[in-house]
């Protein structure tokens, strides 16, 4: 599962998107520095976690802008592990940001932020997944109430997840690392929900959007992870598999910020 699981990521982060009958790359290196986009009062933020041992340096670039071109945001610093919260460029929708280093290494590119049309209840909300992976979905996000969890507590996350979508799967398993990656995925511990089904077994949390408990059109599905004892704020991450139909799907992954 970890190898497979490693594979669909990397595959999704970098997949092909088409714009303008060309295939494009999405998404940023699942290596040492992570960019979960998230909406704060209907302004984008960028939180970004630098796992490295320096101090590193990114600015946001138009995709193809080359030479002496100007940044549309940053330089923004990122001490060595450490997580920085900075406002992303707005009216970009439809475009495509290139994150580059100080010295010109290119991370990657994510779509510009771009809302959902449905308002969330709770005051954080996210539609793009960690790194672009899984892509974004404006009919599917995560909702939390605040922006980071309390160190060896628990991660609240809501998921909004319309009825007849698929089915969800989140892996009861220890906190685990993708080879090659830096990042640890949080353990599940429990979800819930008055109108979606959910099942579990010795593997998986399972959300059955079309075995509905009440009818919905819209189902809230509460997900609650155990929160890492840490020592200075740190990035971690969830992942759940979509079914859409069988052989079709796509990872929803989100990065989340743990305090002392």
């Amino acid at each position: 599962m970890r190898k497979t699981f490693c594979l669909f990521i990397l595959a999704v982060a970098f997949g092909c998107n088409n714009l303008n009958a060309m295939s494009i790359g999405v998404g940023l290196h699942w290596r040492d520095i992570f960019v979960q986009e998230y909406w704060e009062d209907g302004v984008p933020y960028y939180a970004i976690a630098n796992f490295r041992d320096e101090t590193v340096k990114i600015s946001l670039f138009a995709w193809r802008a080359e030479g002496e071109a100007k940044a549309l945001a940053g330089p923004w610093e990122i001490k060595a592990k450490s997580v920085l919260r900075v406002e992303a460029p707005s009216n970009l929708e439809g475009q495509l940001l290139s994150f580059r280093m100080e010295d010109g290494q290119r991370l990657g590119l994510l779509s510009a932020p771009e809302s959902g049309s449905t308002k969330p209840e709770d005051r954080y909300a996210s539609y793009n997944g960690l790194n672009g992976s899984g892509g974004r979905h404006a009919d599917l996000w995560c909702e939390q109430a605040m922006p980071a969890f309390k160190s060896n507590g628990v991660i609240e996350i809501k998921v909004r997840i319309p009825a007849r979508k698929g089915i969800l799967k989140f892996k009861k398993a220890a906190q685990r690392r993708l080879p090659g990656c830096v990042i640890t995925e949080v353990t599940i511990r429990e979800a819930e929900s008055k109108t979606a089904g959910i099942s579990t077994d010795d593997v998986y949390i399972v959300i059955d959007t079309s075995k509905a408990a009440l009818p919905a059109k819209l189902h809230t599905v509460n997900l609650r992870f155990d929160a890492p004892k840490v020592a200075q704020p740190t990035m971690f991450y969830i992942a759940g598999f979509l079914t859409i139909s069988p052989g079709t799907g796509h990872w929803i992954t989100r990065g989340v910020i743990v305090e002392p």
